[in-house]
């Protein structure tokens, strides 16, 4: 699925894309690909394949490590167990720490530490997504899995840092 991702949806292949376009072409495939959509000569179980395949490209395009994922296989690149570098151990460590200090606020309650966390996951994130786009574009391959290895435990912290803000906002 990954090397036609971005040109499926008409959008040149990278890390930071222009997500309103998505979310276009996403609506006018779907409108176009949906089983119930009057269309004589095609059949219905293909449509919806296909259909269902555009759904699983938007959800990837849309998620920042599915989107890596999706760039770097786009260029030939295999990652994965066994072929990504390990993490270092002070990405490790700080991520350790950001999760226990995350734990720690939303125990006490604290709405805004985790907001603030949640901004820094976010800023971490796009930081980590910018890594894998430079690395890429200076042919470092290596650099780049140790970037979505990176880019990976920044959305974790991100995601959990929002799960944390959404629980406490709720209460």
């Amino acid at each position: 699925m990954h090397d036609s991702l971005f040109a499926m949806f008409g959008l040149e292949p990278g890390l930071s894309l222009d997500m309103a376009a998505l979310e276009k072409a996403h609506r006018l495939l779907s409108t176009e690909l949906h089983p119930d959509a009057s269309n004589p000569s095609g059949d219905r179980v293909a449509r919806a394949e296909r259909l269902a395949y555009v759904n699983a490209g938007y959800k990837q395009l849309k998620d920042p490590v599915g989107r890596a994922e999706a760039f770097l296989t786009a260029h030939g690149l295999l990652f994965g167990d066994g072929v990504e570098p390990a993490p270092a151990s002070v990405l490790l460590m700080s991520v350790l720490e950001a999760r226990e200090a995350l734990s720690d606020a939303r125990r006490a309650k604290d709405v805004a530490t985790c907001a603030r966390m949640l901004a820094n996951a976010r800023t971490a994130l796009a930081s980590a997504a910018e890594s894998v786009q430079n690395a890429m574009s200076a042919r470092d391959t290596q650099s780049a899995l140790r970037f979505l290895g990176v880019l990976r435990y920044q959305a974790r912290l991100a995601k959990d840092a929002q799960d944390s803000v959404s629980l406490l906002e709720d209460e």
